[in-house]
């Protein structure tokens, strides 16, 4: 399985696939300031579009996590269209080389697979210590099973 290091850093991050850098992925930066505007505690929680007018205790949720360091972590997957407009907010912000980032996404829907992403400093990353799996294409993302 691929390890890379992080280029900042020097810390090992696992597998760094080569993509577009996020800036050409992002298309509405603002997009993002809309709908991360709740936090839960100091955890920032992020609404699926078409959620919003829900109450927010009904909604399914989800924290993800990504404890491999960098300074600009995004999470991304269908429910955001793959923009990697959801901004991570790191746990210590006075050490981001070697800090865990979080966002809790709240309007997701359990009943099916859910692939997702992370994008740490422009490049796109799976965790291989949580579930993944390979698509047809060859991508690797981690993944949320259905709940039955």
């Amino acid at each position: 399985m691929p390890v890379h290091l992080n280029n900042k850093s020097g810390d090992t991050i696992y597998h760094r696939e080569i993509t577009p850098p996020v800036e050409s992925v992002v298309s509405d930066p603002s997009s993002q300031l809309r709908k991360q505007t709740k936090k839960s505690g100091s955890i920032p929680v992020w609404i699926v579009p078409g959620q919003e007018d829900k109450d927010e205790d009904t909604l399914s949720s989800k924290k993800f996590v990504w404890t491999y360091g960098g300074t600009d972590v995004r999470l991304t997957g269908p429910f955001d269209d793959w923009k990697a407009s959801i901004q991570m907010t790191p746990v210590n912000i006075s050490n981001l080389n070697n800090n865990i980032f979080h966002v809790v996404v709240k309007g997701l829907d359990l009943s099916k697979d859910i692939p997702y992403k992370f994008v740490v400093d422009g490049n796109w990353c799976y965790d291989m210590r949580r579930p993944h799996v390979t698509e047809d294409s060859g991508y690797i993302n981690n993944i949320i099973y259905a709940e039955k």
